[in-house]
């Protein structure tokens, strides 16, 4: 009986009061040559997924996507990944910004976008903040976009009212950022009726 319930609860989330948009500041060199921002290319790069001062996960790309195939530890099961370059952008001489999709599947499957801010700390560059959005089933009404004359980025992730399965998401969280000279402060966040997917 505990198995059904919980395997209802993973089907179906429940209402969320918090954003389906989050921030971390973290600390993960990328392996990239040394150089201004401008010169810097992310699309035939090694994407990594942050959790701190730790790479969680890390996915190699070719003219901007990439995809591979894992066993998942003490199991039989595969879990495919496919992730692709959105967007960058050039901030300061000291900073870019980059937009990227990720797409997990195995018996199930998920998406999320992830916006990161990359800093040169001397000859290095390093991911110093990481914005996380789920976009499982929002379609093109979903994901980050940024403002260069404003410098300022948004936010839009699904959430889920009441009773909805994973696959039905009906709201989406619009979260607001602005550039302080270093990290993406947040302004606002609302929370309203998901578009449709056109």
């Amino acid at each position: 009986m505990f198995f059904i319930f919980s395997l209802v609860v993973l089907l179906v989330p429940a209402p969320s009061s918090k954003w389906a948009v989050s921030s971390q500041l973290t600390h993960c060199e990328l392996k990239l040559k040394a150089g201004a921002a401008a010169e810097i290319s992310l699309r035939n790069s090694r994407l990594v997924l942050c959790d701190g001062g730790s790479v969680v996960y890390a996915q190699r790309l070719h003219n901007g996507r990439g995809s591979s195939q894992d066993r998942l530890p003490d199991t039989t099961l595969n879990i495919g990944t496919d992730a692709g370059l959105k967007w960058t952008y050039v901030v300061d001489s000291d900073h870019l910004i980059a937009a990227h999709w990720w797409v997990w599947t195995a018996a199930s499957s998920s998406s999320s976008e992830y916006v990161q801010v990359i800093e040169r700390q001397q000859d290095k560059w390093v991911v110093v903040q990481q914005i996380e959005m789920d976009i499982h089933h929002g379609g093109k009404p979903v994901g980050a976009s940024y403002e260069p004359k404003t410098k300022t980025l948004t936010c839009k992730a699904v959430n889920y009212a009441g009773g909805e399965g994973r696959c039905c998401p009906s709201m989406m969280d619009v979260v607001t950022y602005r550039w302080d000279g270093a990290r993406f402060r947040r302004t606002a966040a609302k929370r309203v009726n998901l578009p449709p997917d056109r």
